[in-house]
C-alpha cells in the first residue's frame, strides 16, 4: 500500500496499513493520542522508519499499488500495531500513554529509547 500520513509518503505492507487504520480509528474514538513507528520504503527505494503521531486529527490515506517488492514493514511494525490495538481494547484510555507504540520494552520501562 502507498501510505500518506502527516505529510510523509511510503510503501508499507497491506496488513500494516490495515492495522494502522484500525489503530488510528480506535485512538480517535478514545480521544487520545499515541506515537507509532512504521517501517516502509521511500519513493527512492530506500527503507525508512517514520514516527507518526496518531490522534483524532490525523490525516491518513492509503492506495493499493502493484509491485514486485516484498511487503515492507512486516514483522516488527505489524507486531507493535497488534500489541497497541490489544492494549487499547483491553485497558482504560489513559493506559495508552504508559507505553508508546514505537518504543522497545527497555524504553517503556524507563530506559533509553533506541537511537538516542
Amino acid at each position: 500500500m502507498h501510505l500518506r500520513a502527516s505529510g510523509r509518503e511510503l510503501l508499507v505492507g497491506d496488513t500494516v496499513a490495515e492495522l494502522l487504520f484500525a489503530y488510528a480509528a480506535m485512538v480517535g474514538r478514545r480521544r487520545t493520542a499515541d506515537t507509532v513507528v512504521v517501517e516502509g520504503v521511500r519513493g527512492d527505494g530506500r527503507t525508512t522508519r517514520v514516527t507518526l503521531l496518531v490522534n483524532a486529527g490525523m490525516e491518513l490515506s492509503a492506495e493499493s499499488v502493484s509491485t514486485r517488492l516484498p511487503e515492507p514493514g512486516v514483522g516488527a511494525t505489524e507486531l507493535r500495531l497488534r500489541e497497541a490495538l490489544d492494549r487499547l481494547r483491553s485497558g482504560p484510555a489513559d493506559e495508552i500513554a504508559d507505553r508508546p507504540t514505537g518504543t522497545t520494552d527497555r524504553a517503556a520501562d524507563g530506559g533509553t529509547p533506541p537511537g538516542t
